[in-house]
């Protein structure tokens, strides 16, 4: 298996997932002509693609999604409240194949978890993928990790999680109140200490890599982030565990073999 981050952050979030004959996107949260240029950079075409895993309903996790999948008739995966929602925001493509979050389902090689996550969406999914016994997971836009979250990610080779926001930058700038308590609340998004005690309680001894990812453009920063990742992996012993890197937004990333 292979990852491909072509971008996350606040504007737009996409990845790829490969194995020797399948291909899978995550999300299609910038143009449809950036993520075929940003796919013919790892090689890829857009008619290599088996699917498109939709977490979401927010722009910067669909915005190329319909031109996307209507123009290259690619299948779109999506729960049934994800679906009404991009129907109302007209940016439905033209055919969903519909799954209930916690009922796995295949697409090419892949086996396909789907698992809520609390996000002030219609119904936010979180995946898990599964291919020649190996396992990688995504985990963006929550605003708490619990216990479930922590046993659909447990032991992964491989781990995308959100590190989205500082908290001392988050009070800092200069934002209306009620949206900093939006991307704070438990509906909302991961802080950065968050974010690593979900990586502390998840990783195991199949773990190979670590991306975090989904960084605010203005609440937070690749250094912090790197910071709080550094202090973590020495508080806990962690360090030459497992690999660990920070996605960003313009720059693809990977690919990564598991």
């Amino acid at each position: 298996m292979e990852i491909m981050i072509i971008g996350s952050g606040s504007s737009g979030n996409c990845t790829l997932i490969k194995s020797n004959d399948s291909c899978v996107l995550i999300d299609a949260g910038f143009s449809c002509k950036q993520i075929v240029e940003r796919l013919d950079g790892f090689g890829i075409k857009p008619s290599q693609l088996d699917g498109i895993l939709v977490t979401h309903e927010h722009s910067d996790h669909i915005k190329g999604l319909r031109v996307l999948a209507n123009k290259y008739d690619i299948p779109v995966y999506a729960n049934m409240d994800t679906a009404e929602a991009l129907r109302y925001k007209n940016h439905a493509p033209e055919h969903f194949n519909l799954f209930m979050s916690g009922q796995k389902f295949i697409v090419g090689d892949f086996e396909v978890n789907p698992f809520p996550v609390p996000h002030d969406a219609a119904d936010a999914t979180a995946y898990s993928l599964t291919c020649n016994g190996k396992k990688a997971s995504f985990v963006t836009d929550l605003g708490l990790a619990g216990r479930m979250i922590v046993h659909h990610v447990k032991n992964s080779d491989f781990m995308l999680i959100e590190s989205n926001y500082d908290y001392k930058t988050l009070q800092e700038i200069n934002r209306p109140w009620s949206i900093k308590q939006r991307i704070a609340s438990r509906i909302g998004h991961l802080a950065n200490e968050d974010a690593m005690k979900l990586m502390v309680e998840a990783v195991g001894e199949n773990t190979q890599k670590v991306v975090f990812g989904h960084i605010s453009r203005d609440s937070n920063s690749i250094e912090k982030v790197q910071s709080a990742v550094n202090l973590t992996l020495e508080e806990n012993s962690l360090h030459g565990r497992f690999d660990v890197e920070i996605a960003v937004q313009n720059t693809p990333l990977g690919p990564f073999k598991i």
